[in-house]
């Protein structure tokens, strides 16, 4: 009957024991799937899964270990502390959350009352458990403490204990990417890999290494192995597109971007930085989309988002949302943070808008933020011409051209000229349509405009001094084609009728008489013509 006890005892000691072992399988195959959301970064359903865990079984000590993980990565450190607490009063003999209120000392910069904890962690498993070790090591990597060789030398122990465990070296060559050893990393990282071929955070962690050091090919094909050996890994993507977004591809880069966010949770941090690569990418339409969504949330109004959307319209030409959203940034920024370009940006848009007296008083502000901008004189001045206000638009080409140091470009000194000959200044005027036949000598037009101003400087045609510039715009009217011809066929008329009566008064009557013949074959009912012909016989 003894006998008979003792072997009672012993089954239920092996019952208990396959039990726990049963349990302890069944809460790692459940928290499996919540691992899995907090790494591809779907904070929302990993915190509902890990809540639901814990209801459906509140003794779930390693449900709580993850609860207090994802806090941590959400900037909840109290909370993390709290969960820990409630994984060890649900089992005391569970090590996992010993480690992760270790992890909250590091965390509050207590290093002596986390290693207690870490210590108390490995005491409680003889230090003959991996995970132990791998999770005091993540512990330390998830901190700001220094104390790596402390985690080495753990993960070290961890091989022996487990060998071949590409977690192990994984999170090695995490560290050793901390401690910026490259070579290190790329060993364990690699190791990890031959262990496990579908390892993606060890193809990341190589990818980061060679786009750091700009082998960009080496770099492309680890990222491309991350997202084969596991296509709904958002963050394989993300650490793609920032590789894009560094080589400025940013077409590419937006759109890793866009997987990672699919494949991720859709926060609005994620979508501000989508939206950045978006504009770059020069896809205005959807980076404002984007945003809007953004803004949709509720959150926290961001100027530097508010900045990105004011560019986005601006590319687009849509002139009404686009000043809204300027006016908008500029109420949210630091009056220091306004861009002399975005000044530049705002008046165009008021331009479009019809808003001349508004564009102006930002083009003026943004040539005060930056005197190189000599370009803003230009479009001031043609404002200024628009509005007829000729002197203030003299004023402005002269500034351009003499802040520029450079030529006006051909219809500026077109503009110029009109504004001082508007302005009776028709020496000035002679002197710009010079400059334009300079830069455009087989324009019509700048030798006309000359014409006119020398004749208004010579009333009675007395010295001829139009004469040159009539002859030389007929002989580059001429030249053209019959249609080019027939649209300066009243200049034609003016010039004609200019040299005959030029002529006339130098008593060259067989000249006159040609010119004044021009002038019928133009307009046979020219009377002007008519009159000085009869005269001439």
């Amino acid at each position: 009957m003894k006998r008979l006890n003792n072997l009672s005892i012993l089954d239920s000691i092996k019952f208990v024991l396959v039990t726990l072992v049963a349990v302890t399988a069944l809460n790692a195959q459940d928290v499996k799937q919540g691992i899995r959301l907090i790494d591809v970064e779907k904070y929302t359903e990993a915190r509902n899964f890990f809540d639901n865990l814990i209801k459906s079984n509140p003794k779930n000590a390693d449900a709580y270990y993850w609860l207090g993980k994802l806090d941590i990565k959400e900037g909840k450190t109290d909370q993390a502390q709290a969960d820990f607490q409630k994984g060890i009063d649900a089992n005391k003999e569970n090590a996992l959350n010993y480690v992760g209120i270790g992890q909250v000392q590091l965390i509050k910069n207590d290093s002596t009352s986390a290693i207690k904890q870490f210590d108390q962690a490995l005491d409680m498993t003889d230090s003959k458990d991996a995970n132990i070790m791998i999770a005091i090591a993540d512990a330390y990597l998830g901190s700001d403490a220094k104390n790596f060789g402390r985690a080495i030398d753990l993960l070290s122990k961890a091989k022996t204990v487990s060998k071949k465990n590409p977690a192990i070296f994984q999170r090695l060559g995490d560290i050793y990417l901390r401690m910026v050893n490259g070579s290190l990393a790329i060993q364990n990282y690699q190791t990890a890999i031959d262990y496990d071929s579908a390892n993606v955070k060890a193809h990341i962690g190589i990818g980061q290494i060679y786009a750091k050091i700009k082998n960009y090919a080496d770099a492309e094909a680890n990222f491309t192995a991350a997202i084969t050996v596991d296509p709904s890994f958002a963050p394989a993507f993300k650490e793609f597109g920032e590789y894009y977004y560094s080589r400025k591809d940013y077409v590419k880069a937006a759109d890793m971007y866009k997987k990672y966010i699919d494949f991720s949770e859709a926060t609005s941090d994620k979508l501000e930085r989508y939206a950045t690569m978006l504009y770059l990418a020069k896809d205005y339409n959807t980076a404002i989309t984007v945003i809007n969504q953004v803004n949709q949330k509720g959150g926290k109004p961001d100027a530097q988002l508010q900045h990105v959307l004011a560019y986005s319209y601006f590319s687009i030409d849509d002139s009404q949302n686009g000043i809204a959203a300027f006016d908008k940034y500029f109420q949210m920024t630091d009056p220091k943070e306004i861009t002399s370009t975005d000044y530049d940006y705002l008046g165009k848009l008021q331009v479009k808008a019809g808003n001349d007296s508004l564009a102006i008083e930002n083009f003026k502000k943004a040539i005060s933020l930056d005197s190189t901008r000599a370009d803003l004189h230009g479009d001031i001045a043609s404002l200024y011409f628009k509005n007829k206000k000729w002197d203030d638009a003299a004023k402005e080409y002269e500034l351009k051209e003499k802040a520029s140091g450079k030529p006006l470009k051909v219809i500026e000194y077109y503009n110029l000229g009109q504004a001082y000959y508007k302005m009776s200044n028709f020496k000035m005027a002679d002197t710009t349509y010079a400059k334009m036949i300079q830069l455009s000598p087989d324009q019509p037009i700048g030798y006309y405009y000359r014409a006119l101003s020398n004749a208004q400087l010579d009333p009675e045609s007395e010295q001829g001094l139009a004469k040159p510039h009539y002859e030389r715009f007929i002989e580059v009217v001429t030249k053209m084609g019959p249609e080019q011809q027939a649209k300066f066929k009243n200049h034609l008329i003016e010039a004609y009728s200019y040299l005959g009566y030029f002529y006339y008064l130098k008593k060259d009557n067989a000249t006159s008489r040609q010119y004044w013949t021009k002038v019928l074959e133009l307009d046979p009912t020219d009377a002007k013509a008519k009159e000085a012909l009869k005269a001439l016989k």
